[in-house]
């Protein structure tokens, strides 16, 4: 089992992977919230669940790629693991209800949203 989070965090700190200082930070945040948290539980594998849900099922619907399976990047698969593997130990709902994600053009914002909506409507 991959926990994509911790990978992309590896490549943050390691300087492998270029982001922004706030972003460094959630990502530093995160990790050490996994770490010790006395009100979150970190499950991966409810983000895992999401991004198989979005590879299996999910599908380009147009230009070169119309037919074929979508596969997500590093950073979308460690977003997704961000949103939906922090629960709340008590309750286990999840922690994060709202996501602002910042993407640049052409980088498939519409195909993911797409795909985390198909998620949260059918599974």
């Amino acid at each position: 089992m991959k926990d994509w989070l911790m990978i992309y965090w590896d490549g943050i700190k390691s300087g492998k992977i270029t982001v922004s200082k706030p972003i460094k930070l959630v990502y530093e945040r995160l990790v050490k919230e996994i770490k010790r948290s006395a009100k979150w539980d970190y499950v991966p594998a409810l983000g895992l669940y999401v991004i198989e849900f979005i590879e299996r099922y999910c599908k380009h619907s147009k230009g070169k790629w119309a037919g074929k399976p979508v596969q997500l990047e590093l950073f979308q698969k460690a977003a997704v693991m961000a949103a939906f593997s922090f629960v709340n130990k008590k309750t286990g709902k999840r922690r994060f209800r709202k996501v602002l994600l910042l993407v640049a053009r052409k980088n498939g914002k519409s195909t993911f949203a797409a795909a985390i909506m198909l998620y949260l409507l059918v599974a």
